[in-house]
Order: C-alpha cells, then sequence, then structure tokens
C-alpha cells in the first residue's frame, strides 16, 4: 500500500470516527459498517425512530463510486431513511515562493557572522 492510499484511508477513517462521536452526543447510536439492504454501509445511526445512512468517499472518487452512492441511496429511500454522503478531500499542497527570499536570508547570516 502507497503511503497516500495509507493517508486517504486515514482521512476517511478519522472523518467517521468524527461523525460517529458527534452523533452519539446527540444521542444517536451509532453503528460503524452495517449490512443494510444486502449493501454494506459506512456508518448506520438510529435515534427516536429515525435512521440515517453514511457513506464516506474520496473527492476524487466519487465518479468511480456514483454507482454504489446511488444503490445506497435508493436502499435509504425504499426504507425510508435518510442518506447523507461525506466527501472527504485531502488538503491541497501549498507551493510559497518569496522573491528575494534567499539572498535576505545570505545577508543575515553574513551580517551575524561578522558581527553587525
Amino acid at each position: 500500500m502507497t503511503a497516500e492510499r495509507d493517508y486517504i484511508r486515514h482521512l476517511l477513517a478519522l472523518r467517521r470516527a468524527e461523525t460517529e462521536l458527534n452523533l452519539e452526543r446527540q444521542g444517536y447510536e451509532a453503528t460503524v459498517e452495517k449490512d443494510v439492504g444486502g449493501q454494506r454501509v459506512d456508518l448506520v445511526a438510529t435515534k427516536d425512530g429515525k435512521t440515517i445512512l453514511y457513506e464516506f468517499k474520496v473527492a476524487a472518487n466519487l465518479q468511480r463510486d456514483s454507482e454504489e452512492i446511488q444503490r445506497l441511496r435508493a436502499i435509504a429511500a425504499e426504507k425510508g431513511y435518510e442518506f447523507k454522503l461525506v466527501v472527504v478531500a485531502p488538503p491541497k499542497r501549498t507551493v510559497v515562493e518569496v522573491e528575494g527570499l534567499e539572498d535576505a536570508l545570505l545577508n543575515f547570516i553574513h551580517d551575524k557572522q561578522i558581527g553587525r
């Protein structure tokens, strides 16, 4: 498994755990990876006769996973459940370049070395 795949897997697990914790704090009973209508659902929350199905997906894979998402949405509708898709996107890397920074650092180091 690549480091990137591990990273994304951990992001999904973290988001699911956060959601599960928030639901439990709201009084929901949350079950991870439960079979509903012959389909595995990432998280199922129930409270006062209300059931919510949660599916966690990576933004970059939404098109690839669209059929599975539609099946889960249909199962939820058929059973009278609410369906929530949680999309996780890894943070984008930011590249910052500061013009003249290298020269400024070299001058600073030089000045410190000669005691200015």
